[in-house]
């Protein structure tokens, strides 16, 4: 706790950013103990995999379709020798079942959409973590299988419907499908990356060419409020014959089309253009945070606990209450008005995570510490909104000055002259002395 030197904050505030950094740091958790035997420091776990001992620390408990967006950037940054053991961690999973799962808890479980796990190998290498050749071999083995492999019934790894996908450039289909398919471009593209860094040039230009495959999945029409990623069938058709921006049903994972509509952080100039540049962009955008659905359209799917809580916000549609739409008000970078990111980012840091003294608590899903992750980096100013590659996105710090006491005796002091509960906006930013205009930091 330490490590984060805050002034300018209330009490709530402090009490929520430790709790928050806090429940950060419970996961994922360490299957090993000490037996003084083996090849790693003396550490051995029994695999849940083989049955049998083996060398070093096994980390579970983590649902990487969850944690992908914030937590490991936050170990990437506060943290990095730590994370380096954790990223091992996660290969001991891809060497004891041949695959690396979408979530560990401990061994690989049928869980969730996408295999978050190739954009978390990415961003680590790309923030310069510490693993041998052999290791980061592995890694990038790892995401490689799960990109080009069809899941089975009862694994833990590969993408649903790739089979298929591979070719039509989308997983094709209701049930899930559409979220597949974009999860997979997040994860092309932080692969292209690893495989550039690697010097595997090949793999680079066939996996950032199919990190843009999203485009197959715009749905286009009269005004912007009619535009929309959505989900298609095998032969091109659309799989519904018209978007409910506001259903909970099965296309979109745990979410709506609201809601979905601008998950392309990795191409953000790209989505832009498709909805008629960045102007459009930043409508679509206040399309999901200006519209409130008033009556009850979908039947027994309004009782999803993310959707009433989503409702209790009142900033619209937006659904801070779980991950899916974590990314979208950092989205607003790349559009015509970037400064609609500072004002959304502070309004929700002071309205999603208040009442710990009531107990109010989370307001929605805190899976394996991302909620907590989500408020202490955007309480600082900074946030991975492209993950797989080495920058921050640069939002509004919420307190006058933080230091971060980095490992080997750094420091980061973020400072935020004037700042206060209005004033949100920033005019200016200099970094170490010199005049810095750019909405990302490297």
């Amino acid at each position: 706790l330490s490590q984060f030197e805050i002034e300018g904050a209330s009490e709530e505030q402090l009490i929520t950013f430790y709790s928050c950094l806090y429940r950060l740091y419970l996961y994922p958790n360490n299957m090993g103990e000490q037996t003084g035997n083996g090849s790693e420091g003396g550490w051995q776990y029994m695999s849940p995999y083989t049955k049998t001992v083996k060398d070093g620390k096994l980390y579970y408990n983590n649902g990487f379709w969850d944690t992908y967006r914030t937590t490991w950037a936050a170990y990437s940054l506060f943290t990095p020798k730590q994370n380096n053991e954790l990223l091992l961690g996660l290969i001991h999973h891809f060497e004891d079942s041949g695959w690396m799962p979408r979530w560990i808890a401990p061994a690989g479980t049928n869980s969730m959409v996408g295999t978050s796990s190739d954009v978390i190998f990415a961003d680590a290498m790309l923030r310069g973590a510490e693993l041998t050749d052999e290791q980061w071999q592995l890694a990038y083995q790892s995401a490689l299988k799960n990109a080009s492999m069809s899941d089975f019934k009862g694994a833990s790894g590969g993408r649903d419907g790739i089979d298929k996908g591979l070719f039509l450039g989308y997983t094709p289909g209701g049930s899930q499908k559409f979220s597949w398919s974009i999860e997979g471009y997040i994860n092309d593209a932080g692969i292209a990356n690893m495989a550039n860094e690697l010097g595997d040039m090949d793999a680079y230009t066939y996996y950032k060419s199919r990190a843009t495959n999203y485009v197959n999945l715009f749905r286009d029409g009269d005004g912007v409020e009619n535009k929309w990623l959505a989900a298609k069938n095998a032969d091109g058709s659309w799989t519904r014959s018209k978007v409910d921006p506001f259903a909970f049903h099965d296309d979109y994972t745990e979410t709506t089309a609201l809601n979905m509509a601008c998950s392309v952080p990795q191409d953000g100039q790209g989505l832009a253009n498709l909805y008629g540049g960045r102007a459009a962009l930043a409508e679509k955008l206040d399309q999901l945070f200006e519209t409130t659905l008033e009556t009850d359209t979908v039947g027994a799917n309004r009782g999803i606990h993310e959707r009433r809580e989503a409702q209790e916000v009142k900033m619209g549609e937006y659904g801070h209450s779980n991950q899916p739409s974590h990314h979208i008000p950092y989205m607003y970078l790349y559009s015509s008005r970037p400064w609609e990111t500072q004002k959304y980012v502070r309004d929700i840091l002071a309205r999603c995570y208040a009442g710990s003294t009531f107990g109010q608590g989370y307001i929605g899903d805190e899976d394996n510490g991302e909620m907590s992750a989500w408020y202490v980096l955007s309480s600082i100013g900074f946030y991975p909104l492209s993950m797989g590659n080495d920058e921050f996105a640069i939002g509004s710090p919420q307190f006058e000055e933080v230091t971060v006491n980095l490992e080997g005796n750094k420091k980061l002091v973020i400072k935020a002259n004037n700042n206060s509960k209005k004033n949100v906006y920033v005019d200016s930013m200099y970094v170490n002395g010199e005049k810095y205009d750019k909405t990302f930091i490297k």
